[in-house]
């Protein structure tokens, strides 16, 4: 943990600790707020029922969505998928907050600097009508060839 760069963001009077891959300090933030851990916020049926969605939607394992360390930085670090629920559990007004933040980043309000434009999942989207077809039709493509190989070697589903 101490070769990862900490990024600290500030909200009102609480100080958000993250990692450079945007895992954040969930025993912090829990802390900041008032909260006795971020082991409470676990204990919630609303929270197993999201972890359960969010890893059959996005195929990431429960276990790589929470990270435990101990040290200098330790703490529970969750995954950055997790931010926004996290944040509704700790307090009202800081959800909102991260919705209006969300909000502006959307709507073009506030500026988003991609410093890795070549591992940007952002940079990788269509950037025009055009370029968005010409990624369906080859995305239809491979499934065609696939379809094909599979249906050659005998492997179709009976």
């Amino acid at each position: 943990m101490s070769k990862t760069q900490l990024i600290t963001k500030q909200w009102n009077d609480k100080t958000l600790t993250f990692r450079q891959d945007g895992y954040f300090n969930m025993t912090k933030a829990a802390k900041q707020f008032g909260k006795r851990d971020a082991l409470d916020f676990f204990r919630n049926a609303e929270t197993q029922d999201y972890l359960a969605e969010l890893e059959k939607t996005t195929g990431i394992p429960v276990d790589s969505l929470v990270i435990k360390t101990r040290g200098r930085h330790g703490g529970t670090w969750a995954h950055p998928k997790l931010a926004v629920f996290f944040a509704r559990w700790l307090d009202t007004r800081f959800a909102v907050a991260c919705d209006a933040m969300i909000e502006d980043i959307l709507k073009g309000n506030a500026e988003v600097t991609v410093t890795k434009p070549q591992q940007s999942a952002t940079m990788a989207l269509p950037q025009d009508y055009l370029s968005a077809l010409e990624q369906l039709t080859e995305a239809v493509r491979r499934e065609q060839e696939k379809d094909k190989v599979i249906e050659e070697q005998g492997l179709a589903p009976v």
